[in-house]
């Protein structure tokens, strides 16, 4: 993503703290959810990408007071982005780790769960 002019992070610092415009929320954890609230900027936008299912009572006050906004993602229409995939408008190359044979698929999975390791494609 980075060399698409795209800031990316995978750990916080005290410095990174409500200074991003959009924030997008992907985990599917709570303290994912959380860490978004203190990544974006006030009036910023968070879009939250998976669903997240707690049992604890979150404190959202902070959200509320810098006025962020959230905006659910959960799938688009798959036709434009097929095609913005087919004529190379988009390319997800930077984010394949590795392309495995379908009868290599034990691998593929145990690769798929390195630490770091975005995608793992499966071919026939």
């Amino acid at each position: 993503m980075q060399k698409i002019g795209i800031k990316t992070k995978s750990a916080i610092e005290s410095s990174d703290e409500h200074t991003f415009d959009v924030v997008v929320e992907a985990t599917g954890n709570e303290s994912g959810f959380l860490d978004t609230i203190r990544l974006v900027r006030p009036r910023g936008t968070v879009v939250l990408k998976s669903t997240l299912s707690s049992q604890n009572k979150l404190d959202i006050s902070l959200a509320v007071v810098n006025e962020i906004t959230f905006v659910g993602s959960r799938c688009g229409p798959f036709r434009p982005a097929i095609n913005a995939l087919a004529t190379g408008l988009v390319s997800v190359d930077d984010l394949i780790d590795a392309v495995y044979p379908i009868d290599r698929y034990i691998q593929a999975f145990e690769h798929a769960g390195k630490p770091d390791v975005l995608k793992i494609l499966l071919e026939s």
